[in-house]
């Protein structure tokens, strides 16, 4: 900065005073000082352009930059001895005004934590390589209590938290979830060896009669709506239901679709139960599994059973849902895992 004022400066336009202050200078209270060794003091500054605090360049030395960044106030501060400096910025989160605090390489690796009026992440990023991000998060846009992710552009993305009202794909809200496998002791519990049910249908209260027919005759009151078929998992179904068979050679094919028998999709392989004595009157149980691996795509499937007449045609076979009748649908597995099926 240079003075042409010849009482305040030489002819270079050099500041040759101790200092230039304005009329009501009060130090720490009021006005403004300049001194010839650098030291100044002003009550209001308004920055046109970059602020820097300490003795750029950096490395080695520490300073603070402080700029306004493709439209995002941005303080950079350099500690000296690294390149890469950590940065304070504004950050639009929350439904007001944040800020992130992040360090690291914005290129390579970083990690940031950002904050705003009602939610909070902590984020890693690697940039080089795999791009995977890690966080805990609170708040919205999707209301998690608490987030944790896993992001990899060549694997599936895992994720577990607390999701505190989003409806999941079976239409539970407010529940722990859960993208990906748990481990006990180097073993996934739903990947290895316990399996979970998942959805079923019980009897109803009132006894349903179906005859079966030559073709796949749907049985009345055997079907369960609304079950949420995963992608990637083994599916395991054990159906009890009641028959009855006037011819003893008599043999019904029973088949678990999703949608309309014989239309739709089946699920699973066919059930072939020969009847071993003539009962035109009284029921007998039966007992059936139906077991495939679900890759592809998810659904959600509206579960029906099928039964069809297949060697001794004119033979009457009835199937009945009644109080002994139970479907139960299971998860046994990573379909990844059981790759036989």
């Amino acid at each position: 900065m240079a003075f042409s004022n010849p009482i305040a400066a030489g002819d270079g336009g050099v500041l040759i005073r101790d200092s230039m202050r304005s009329e009501n200078y009060v130090p720490g209270v009021d006005g403004w000082i300049i001194e010839r060794n650098g030291f100044a003091e002003f009550n209001d500054v308004t920055v046109r352009g970059d602020l820097l605090i300490g003795t750029p360049p950096s490395p080695p030395n520490a300073y603070i930059h402080g700029a306004v960044l493709a439209g995002i106030p941005t303080i950079a501060i350099y500690d000296g001895t690294h390149t890469d400096p950590a940065r304070i910025r504004g950050y639009d989160i929350g439904g007001a005004g944040g800020l992130v605090l992040d360090t690291g390489s914005l290129v390579a690796e970083n990690t940031a934590l950002a904050l705003g009026g009602n939610i909070a992440e902590l984020i890693y990023e690697n940039a080089g390589g795999n791009l995977e991000f890690s966080f805990f998060k609170v708040g919205p846009p999707d209301n998690e209590l608490l987030k944790m992710r896993v992001t990899s552009v060549v694997s599936q993305d895992l994720e577990f938290g607390f999701d505190t009202t989003n409806p999941t794909p079976d239409l539970i809200g407010g529940r722990m979830y859960t993208f990906g496998e748990i481990y006990m002791n180097q073993l996934a519990p739903d990947a290895n060896y316990s399996m979970r049910t998942v959805d079923g249908k019980v009897y109803s209260g009132v006894n349903q009669t179906t005859t079966l027919g030559t073709t796949d005759t749907n049985i009345a009151g055997a079907n369960a709506v609304n079950v949420y078929v995963e992608d990637g998992w083994c599916y395991y179904v054990i159906v009890n239901i009641d028959y009855r068979n006037n011819n003893a050679l008599g043999r019904i094919d029973w088949k678990l679709w999703d949608g309309t028998p014989g239309v739709g999709t089946q699920l699973g392989g066919t059930n072939r139960r020969w009847s071993n004595k003539t009962e035109p009157t009284n029921f007998e149980g039966q007992v059936l599994t139906f077991i495939w691996r679900q890759v592809g795509t998810g659904f959600i499937a509206n579960m029906n059973l099928s039964g069809a007449k297949t060697v001794v045609t004119a033979a009457v076979a009835d199937a009945q849902v009644n109080a002994a009748y139970s479907m139960i649908v299971m998860k046994c597995g990573d379909a990844n895992m059981i790759g036989n099926l």
